[in-house]
């Protein structure tokens, strides 16, 4: 009897990584307040700062389209990424405005995690 029950305790105990292997991802979009639009050499463009998260399991995001409809008109514009901006470093120094320096590169896919990994 308590070699069965250890049995089955050890058959359980796989049940969060059997879980965890077959949750889908569930992804957060936490948007800008305000958005850019513009038309540019590549025709209409749109700008809109985003963090993203995602909870269950990490994902891989591999593509993300807008599609913007008119309100009055059947006008409608799709919209999918092609840059990231990537915030690489921040300097501040007293008396003086912060300065960013940002890289810019075309968005093939983007790795989101559920863990947290710090930089310090």
């Amino acid at each position: 009897m308590p070699a069965e029950f250890a049995a089955y305790l050890g058959a359980l105990s796989w049940v969060p990584q059997i879980y965890s292997f077959f949750a889908t991802p569930k992804l957060k979009l936490t948007t800008a307040r305000t958005i850019e639009v513009g038309y540019s050499t590549f025709g209409p463009v749109v700008n809109v700062g985003t963090a993203i998260s995602v909870s269950r399991r990490d994902t891989l995001i591999e593509k993300i389209e807008l599609l913007v409809k008119h309100q009055e008109s059947s006008g409608q514009q799709r919209f999918v990424w092609v840059w990231l901006n990537e915030l690489q470093h921040q300097i501040t120094s007293p008396g003086a405005p912060m300065i960013e320096i940002r890289k810019n590169q075309p968005a093939i896919a983007l790795k989101v995690s559920t863990h947290h990994r710090s930089h310090f």
